[in-house]
């Protein structure tokens, strides 16, 4: 899954809000019959830059 949460001109902050509201979303969306870890592997990065792969080991 691909998705902007925010821009450059917003405060830490709040970007750092809507990963977690994003995150929060994702889990409670998980089909039932998945079984496992839905969530593997989590990165930000800007438009064209690379990404900076994020532990959300602590979120759960």
């Amino acid at each position: 899954m691909h998705l902007a949460v925010g821009k450059v001109s917003m405060d830490p902050k709040m970007v750092a809000e809507n990963i977690t509201v994003v995150m929060t979303e994702v889990r409670r969306k998980r089909p039932v019959d998945v079984k496992g870890e839905f969530i593997q592997t989590v990165s930000v990065a800007s438009t064209m830059g690379p990404g900076v792969w994020v532990s959300m080991k602590d979120q759960e």
